[in-house]
C-alpha cells in the first residue's frame, strides 16, 4: 500500500499516511490545493523520506484520489455558484442584463464612417499560427566535406513570446560534424516548409534556441524560427500592405491619445467597436484612427481594443517601402509615448484595399518591445497639473492638445531621411527600457551628442566663434603661413596634427555646442539642466556621476536627459505644445522625498526670515541686502520646476 507524506504549514513533513488518512486530512483542511505531497512510489525508489529524496514533489490536487471538489475551498465555491444559479432562475428579469449586454449607440457619431475588414486578417493569423506538419529539405556538409540534401518531416506551431517552435524528425542520422550546432544541419540557411496547401519560407539566420540529442534514433532537431512567410506570386510587392503588431501591455497607449485623431471608424468584428464605461453599460463609439502621409503615401493607424496596433496602407506599394514607413511610425509613437511595441509582428498583403482577401502573411518575431512610463505628451497629466502654468499662457491657448498630424508626419520623415534622428530615437527607446540607470544615462548621453551634433552642423554659422567665413579664412591662412615657417623644426606628423587643429579652430567647444543648440531652438535651460548636460561627459567616459546605490538620484538624471533630448527633437520637428517634466513628476509622486523637500524649504524660509529680522534690529542695511539676496537665491534653488512645460 502506498504511503504519503505532506508538507504542513510549518514546513515540516507529516506522514506516512494511507490514502484514506490523506482524504481525511483534506476534509480537515490540513492539506490544501497546492500542498506539496511525496510518496516513495513517485521518488527514486531508494528513499524512505522526502527529506532524503531529490525528486520533485507532487501538488496535492494532482493526485487522482484527491479530486478538486474534495477541497473545502472548492466545495464552498461550488455551493456558492449553485446558489447563484438557483437565485438567478427565480429572479425577475427587469431588462438590466439586456442593457449591459448590448452596447449603446453614441448618437450620430458613427454615421457614414469607414468600415475596416479585420476578420480575414485575424483569421489568416490564427490559421498561420496553428502550424502543422510539413516537409523540409536540409542541405549540409558531411564529415568528408561533401554537400548533401535530405528531406525530413517537420512540425511547427506558434509559441507566444518565442516565435514558432519546430521539431524536425530525422529517422536516418546524417553524417555531419559538430552535431550540436544548428549550422551543421543547414538550419542557418533559407529553408522551405512544404505541405499540400502552403509553402512557408524561413529566412536565413532566423533559427534560435537550437537543441538536439545525439546519438538518438530518430534524432529530433528542436528550436524556434523568428522570420517566416507564405510564398506569394507578388512577393509582397505591388499590393495593399497591412501591419498588425500584437500588444501585451496592461496599459496600452492608443496612437490617437498621442497624435491628433482624424475621426472614427468601425470594423467587421463588432466587439472592437464598443468600449466599457464607468457607468456600467458599453458604448458603441467605434475606433479612433490617424490618417497621415509619408512621402506621398497615406496610412491609417489605429488600435483594436488593447489587442494590437494596426497600420494600413491606403495605396498600392512595395513591401520594403511599407516596412520603412511603418517602422518610422512605430518609433515615432514610441519616443512620444515611452512604449515601443515590437514583439510579434504580422505583415499582410492584399489585392484589395479592404483586405477582404489575404494574399500573403509574413511573420517576424522582433523581441524588442520597450515598456516605460516615460510618456512625454500626456493630456491626463496636463489636466491634473496644467493649472500651475495656465495663468502665464496666452488666453485661449491650445497647449493641452495632442500632437498635430502634420508635426507627427514631419517626425516620421526625419526618422526616415536623417540617420542621426533615427539613431537618437533608437537610443532613447533602448535606454528607456533598460533596468540599469547607469546604462540608461550612458545611452542617453550618446543620444544627446548625436542630435546636438546634427543640429550644430545645421547651425554651424550661428555657433562658430567667428561667424564671418571670409574673416576666418583670412585668419586661418595667416596662421598656416606662420606654421609653414616652422616646417624644418617640426616633424611631418606634428605638422599634420597642428594643421588639422587649425582647420577646426573656428569650431565651438563641445559644451557650447550642446548648450547653445538648445537656445538656438528657443529652449531656455535651467541651471539644473545645464548641470545635467555637463554630467553626460561622465557617462561617456565610462563612469557614473553617483555611486550605484543612489538608484533614485541616478534615475532622476536619466529622466532629465530623456526630457532634454525629447525637447530638442520636438522643437526640431516644429512642435509647439506641452511636454511632461518627467523628473519632477517622478519626484512629486515620491511621498518621502516630497515630504523632505517641503520640510527643507520651510526651514530655509524660517532661517532666512530670522536672519533678516536680526539684521533689521541691528540696522545693518548692507548686511541685510546681502542676506536677502542669499535667501532669495536659496529659495529659487529649492523651487521645483513645474510638471508641465510649454515648448
Amino acid at each position: 500500500m502506498s504511503q504519503y507524506f505532506y508538507l504542513n504549514d510549518d514546513k515540516k513533513w507529516v506522514g506516512p499516511y494511507s490514502v484514506t488518512r490523506m482524504i481525511f486530512a483534506v476534509i480537515q483542511s490540513e492539506i490544501h490545493l497546492h500542498t506539496p505531497v511525496w510518496s516513495k512510489k513517485t521518488s527514486d525508489g531508494s528513499s524512505d523520506h522526502p527529506s532524503k529524496c531529490v525528486r520533485k514533489r507532487t501538488i496535492a490536487h494532482q493526485l487522482s484520489f484527491l479530486p478538486l471538489w474534495l477541497f473545502p475551498v472548492n466545495t464552498k465555491a461550488i455551493l456558492q455558484n449553485w446558489k447563484r444559479s438557483i437565485v438567478k432562475q427565480f429572479k425577475r428579469n427587469d431588462g438590466t442584463e439586456a442593457i449591459l449586454a448590448n452596447p449603446i449607440e453614441a448618437g450620430n457619431l458613427l454615421n457614414g464612417v469607414a468600415l475596416k475588414h479585420i476578420l480575414p486578417s485575424l483569421s489568416a493569423i490564427l490559421d498561420f499560427n496553428a502550424g502543422g506538419k510539413f516537409e523540409v529539405t536540409l542541405s549540409y556538409f558531411t564529415r568528408e566535406q561533401e554537400v548533401k540534401s535530405s528531406t525530413f518531416p517537420a512540425y511547427i506551431k506558434h509559441s507566444e513570446g518565442k516565435g514558432f517552435s519546430f521539431s524536425i524528425v530525422m529517422y536516418t542520422l546524417p553524417e555531419v560534424g559538430g552535431v550540436m550546432f544548428k549550422e551543421s544541419y543547414g538550419l542557418h540557411r533559407k529553408l522551405f516548409l512544404k505541405n499540400q496547401s502552403v509553402i512557408i519560407e524561413v529566412a536565413e539566420n532566423s533559427t534560435s534556441n537550437f537543441t538536439t540529442r545525439y546519438p538518438y534514433q530518430p534524432q529530433v532537431l528542436k528550436g524556434n524560427f523568428s522570420n517566416l512567410k507564405t510564398l506569394t506570386t507578388s512577393q509582397y510587392n505591388n499590393g495593399f500592405q497591412r501591419l498588425i503588431v500584437s500588444v501585451n501591455d496592461t496599459d496600452f497607449i492608443s496612437p490617437a491619445s498621442i497624435v491628433q485623431s482624424s475621426g472614427q471608424l468601425v470594423c467587421d468584428k463588432e466587439a472592437f467597436n464598443s468600449h466599457e464605461s464607468t457607468m456600467g453599460p458599453r458604448f458603441r463609439v467605434g475606433i479612433s484612427y490617424i490618417d497621415m502621409q509619408i512621402e506621398g503615401y497615406r496610412y491609417h493607424i489605429y488600435e483594436l481594443k488593447d489587442y494590437c496596433l494596426v497600420i494600413d496602407s491606403q495605396q498600392i506599394q512595395d513591401h520594403e517601402l511599407f516596412r520603412i514607413h511603418s517602422n518610422a511610425i512605430r518609433k515615432g509613437l514610441a519616443v512620444l509615448s515611452g512604449k515601443y511595441y515590437a514583439d510579434e509582428t504580422y505583415y499582410l498583403t492584399s489585392g484589395d484595399q479592404n483586405f477582404e482577401n489575404i494574399d500573403g502573411l509574413w511573420y517576424v518575431f522582433e523581441n524588442a518591445t520597450a515598456i516605460s512610463l516615460r510618456r512625454i505628451v500626456n493630456m491626463v497629466i496636463y489636466d491634473q497639473h496644467g493649472k500651475d502654468i495656465e495663468a502665464e499662457l496666452p488666453q485661449g491657448s491650445t497647449f493641452r492638445d495632442t500632437m498635430p498630424i502634420e508635426i507627427f508626419e514631419n517626425l516620421c520623415l526625419k526618422l526616415i531621411q536623417e540617420d542621426e534622428i533615427l539613431r537618437t530615437a533608437e537610443l532613447v527607446i533602448s535606454a528607456m527600457d533598460n533596468p540599469d540607470p547607469v546604462q540608461q544615462g550612458a545611452m542617453y548621453s550618446v543620444a544627446l551628442e548625436t542630435i546636438t551634433g546634427l543640429l550644430s552642423k545645421i547651425n554651424e554659422d550661428k555657433l562658430n566663434p567667428i561667424p564671418d567665413k571670409k574673416l576666418f579664412k583670412k585668419l586661418n591662412d595667416e596662421l598656416k603661413t606662420v606654421l609653414n615657417g616652422y616646417r624644418g623644426d617640426i616633424s611631418p606628423e606634428g605638422m599634420t596634427i597642428i594643421g588639422i587643429k587649425l582647420g577646426n579652430l573656428n569650431s565651438p567647444t563641445n559644451r557650447d555646442k550642446l548648450v547653445k543648440t538648445f537656445y538656438l531652438y528657443g529652449i531656455a535651460l535651467t541651471n539644473d539642466e545645464i548641470k545635467t548636460i555637463n554630467e553626460r561627459n561622465t557617462y561617456l567616459h565610462g563612469n557614473s556621476p553617483l555611486d550605484a546605490k543612489f538608484v533614485f538620484e541616478l534615475s532622476e538624471i536619466s529622466l532629465k536627459l530623456h526630457s532634454l533630448i525629447l525637447k530638442l527633437l520636438l522643437k526640431y520637428i516644429g512642435y509647439n505644445g506641452h511636454i511632461i517634466n518627467l523628473a519632477v513628476y517622478a519626484f512629486a509622486k515620491d511621498e518621502v522625498r516630497l515630504h523632505d523637500y517641503i520640510k527643507n524649504t520651510q526651514q530655509i524660509a524660517i532661517d532666512g526670515q530670522a536672519e533678516m529680522e536680526r539684521l533689521i534690529d541691528e540696522d545693518n542695511k548692507k548686511a541685510f541686502e546681502a542676506a536677502k539676496d542669499k535667501w532669495l537665491k536659496a529659495i529659487a534653488e529649492h523651487t521645483l520646476s513645474p510638471i508641465i512645460e510649454i515648448i
